[in-house]
C-alpha cells in the first residue's frame, strides 16, 4: 500500500512540474521574455530582494514587471508585457518579506538602457542577463551588486531549453533580442576649479 503511495504522489509531482513549464497563452499579455539570471559571489539559501524592472514602450506607456528570483534559478520569464517595442529604461530592488541578513539597497530606480521589440504569440530570449553579486558586508550582512552583461552560454542553454518546453501555441525566437547602445567613445572634457564652482 505504501508502495503505491508512494509511486501515486511521484506521479502527481511529475505531472505538476510538466504542468508548469506549460506556458498558457491567455494567461500572458500575448508575449514571453525570458531574461538570465546569474549569481556570483557567494549564494545566499534565500535571496533577500526582488526586483522591478522598468520598461518604456516606443508610444512612451511606462510599464513594469516584478522579478522575485531564487537562489538557483538560471533565468526569469515574464509575461506582463504586451507586444510592442520597448526600452528596459532602469530596475529597482525592494526587500524581501521576513529575509534577514543583508545591507538595504537603494530604492532609487537605477538606470539602464535595453532596447528590443516583443512580437506577438513569440517566446523571446533577452541578449543581456542580470548579473546579482553577493559579498559580505559590514557586520556580517550581505551586499549585493547588480549588473546587466552579455547573455553567457550556460544561460543561453537554459533560456533554449525552458523555451522549448512552453507549448505548441508559441513562437520560439532562439536569436537573442535587445540592443544596447554604445557608450560615447569622447574622452570627458577637462573641467576647471572655476568650471566646477560655475557649474559649466
Amino acid at each position: 500500500m505504501l508502495r503505491w503511495l508512494f509511486l501515486l504522489g511521484m506521479g502527481l509531482s511529475l505531472t505538476g512540474c510538466a504542468g508548469q513549464a506549460l506556458i498558457e497563452r491567455e494567461e500572458t499579455a500575448d508575449a514571453v521574455l525570458l531574461m538570465g539570471l546569474e549569481l556570483t559571489g557567494f549564494t545566499p539559501g534565500t535571496l533577500g530582494y526582488y526586483f522591478v524592472l522598468h520598461f518604456e514602450q516606443a508610444d512612451g506607456e511606462r510599464r513594469q514587471s516584478i522579478v522575485r528570483p531564487r537562489s538557483n534559478d538560471q533565468y526569469v520569464v515574464i509575461t506582463d508585457l504586451p507586444p510592442a517595442e520597448y526600452q528596459l529604461v532602469g530596475w529597482a530592488a525592494r526587500s524581501a518579506p521576513g529575509v534577514t541578513g543583508f545591507n538595504d539597497h537603494s530604492l532609487r530606480i537605477q538606470p539602464l538602457d535595453i532596447r528590443f521589440a516583443l512580437p506577438a504569440g513569440e517566446v523571446s530570449l533577452l541578449s543581456q542577463q542580470m548579473r546579482l553579486d553577493h559579498r559580505e558586508g559590514d557586520y556580517g550582512l550581505t551586499q549585493m551588486r547588480v549588473s546587466f552583461v552579455p547573455l553567457d552560454e550556460r544561460r543561453r542553454d537554459a533560456l533554449a531549453s525552458r523555451a522549448a518546453e512552453v507549448g505548441p501555441e508559441w513562437t520560439v525566437n532562439l536569436t537573442p533580442i535587445g540592443e544596447v547602445p554604445e557608450a560615447s567613445t569622447d574622452a570627458p572634457k577637462e573641467r576647471g576649479v572655476l568650471d566646477f564652482l560655475l557649474g559649466s
